[in-house]
Order: structure tokens, then sequence, then C-alpha cells
């Protein structure tokens, strides 16, 4: 049997899961013995996992979650997130982003490809099928 103190440490992403999952087993009144038996495991196994010393497979997160207030585990871990690793909002027009330059931008490009095709730098395929040769285009 192995000491906890022998146990390998576990991530960073692993520990603030498991101090989240504490939390809300502590908020819920659970003990270990019922953590245990909702993932169909012993005590130990779960205490293990609930003081952060071994990591939350995601079907005992998956099991857990309905319980401490969440849809499935991935809403879980979601949940244990920290806000500065939160994905940057998509601007919008009120950011500072000119929608409207961004529009010429791209419009200038689909001009030059057209005007490349027109001098007929390009190679197309369909320029030299004759199924799909549109007569009109020359």
């Amino acid at each position: 049997m192995v000491r906890n103190s022998e146990l390998p440490e576990i991530g960073q992403s692993s520990k603030l899961l498991a101090m989240r999952v504490r939390s809300l087993i502590e908020e819920k009144d659970l003990s270990q013995t019922e953590i245990g038996a909702i993932i169909g495991r012993a005590q130990s196994y779960a205490s293990l996992r609930i003081k952060g010393l071994k990591s939350w497979t995601i079907e005992e997160l998956d099991q857990l979650a309905p319980i401490l207030g969440y849809r499935d585990a991935f809403a879980l871990i979601a949940a244990c997130r920290p806000e500065s690793d939160s994905p940057a909002p998509l601007p919008d027009a009120d950011d500072g982003v000119d929608l409207d330059e961004v529009a010429a931008v791209e419009q200038a490009k689909v001009d030059a490809v057209l005007a490349k095709l027109r001098r007929d730098d390009t190679l197309l395929a369909a320029k030299h099928d004759p199924h799909k040769h549109d007569p009109d285009i020359d």
C-alpha cells in the first residue's frame, strides 16, 4: 500500500477541479462514503480524489455532476476554469473594430482574385473544361 505522501503529484488543472468538487461536496453536506457509493467505489478511493491526491475520471464526474448541480462532467469542469483563462470575447461593433474597413479589405482580396482570373494569370481546371466553360466570360 502506498502512503498518501508517496503518491505522485497531480496536475494544476486536476487540483483546481478537486478543490471545486470538494467545495461542492461540502456545500451539499455529502460524506466520502456517500460519494464513494455514487461513483461505485470505496470511501478510501473517493477520499483520495476529494483531497486532490488523485485525479477524477470523466465517468466519475459525470456521475457526480447532477448531484452537485451540473448537467454533466464538462459543465462541472468548465465551472472550475479560472476567470483569467476564459477565452476573450469576440469583438463587436462597439469594440472599436471598423466593420466597413474589414469589409473593404475582404472586397479588395476578392477583386484581386477576379482580376487575376480576367488576366488568365491562374490556371483553373474549369476554364479548360469544355463542359464548364462559359462563353460569356471570354
